[in-house]
């Protein structure tokens, strides 16, 4: 087995990844609103009319009167909360348009992909690729190596908010999405 490649689940076996290619950066509310906008598509959050917004983004107002998740007590839902108005009623994205969307389901990047003729990573490839690379069974290798782990803040890289550089290859050879990719991820 190529221990290059591994990601070891906790408790569990190690999982293998084969070549794939990843962008380094997450979708924009620009792109998925350019999506939203051509194809008419409505978030599960919005036909849902709720979504989970982490306690610390909501104004005191709304934190006071979410109901909180038994399990996941920093976790409100919050009624009319969509990738649209992220923090629910009365927010926006204004200033935000180049930040990652959030309040996106499975079903809502399956179909952004189906759209965008992308192919959605699997879990053991988005692991590798959040870790920079680096393997084992450590949930803490990456801050070993701060410079090869993911860019996990809301604002991302600076070359990511002004546009999306060229994928990048995390293991040898390539996965490429279908061509006619509207992102450009050839």
């Amino acid at each position: 087995m190529d221990r290059a490649r591994e990601i070891w689940r906790t408790g569990g076996a190690p999982d293998t990844v084969a070549a794939f290619e990843i962008s380094a950066c997450a979708v924009t509310n620009t792109e998925f609103a350019t999506f939203t906008e051509t194809t008419g598509y409505r978030t599960d959050a919005g036909r849902c009319g709720w979504s989970h917004v982490f306690v610390a983004f909501l104004p005191g107002p709304l934190r006071r009167v979410s109901p909180r998740i038994d399990r996941a007590p920093c976790w409100c839902a919050v009624e009319g909360a969509a990738w649209h108005v992220p923090e629910g009623p009365g927010s926006s994205l204004e200033d935000r348009w180049d930040h990652p969307v959030v309040h996106v389901s499975w079903n809502d990047a399956m179909a952004l992909c189906a759209w965008s003729g992308d192919l959605l990573s699997t879990e053991p490839e988005w692991k590798y690729a959040a870790r920079g690379g680096l393997t084992g069974n450590s949930p803490v290798a990456p801050l070993m190596h701060p410079r090869r782990r993911a860019d996990q803040s809301e604002q991302g890289p600076a070359s990511c908010q002004r546009r999306r550089p060229p994928p990048v290859v995390t293991t040898s050879g390539t996965r490429r999405p279908r061509s006619g990719s509207r992102r450009g991820l050839r």
